[in-house]
């Protein structure tokens, strides 16, 4: 009997307060990932943009020196 019971448990509708906490969760999951990805992106943009004024800094270095 325990074993049924158990089986239509799987089946039976949430309630509506449960799939509100669990969209919650996701929801503040899903935040996380983006805000991660925002920083890294964030860091990404500093890194070339200091990346190109060296390398425009080193060329224009040269070009004084031919």
């Amino acid at each position: 009997m325990e074993f049924f019971q158990r089986f239509r448990k799987i089946f039976e509708p949430k309630s509506a307060e449960v799939l509100a906490q669990l969209e919650l969760e996701e929801a503040k999951r899903q935040f996380l990932l983006y805000k991660a990805t925002e920083e890294q992106a964030k860091h990404m943009s500093k890194y070339y943009t200091e990346k190109i004024n060296r390398l425009e800094s080193y060329l224009k270095g040269e070009q004084n020196e031919k």
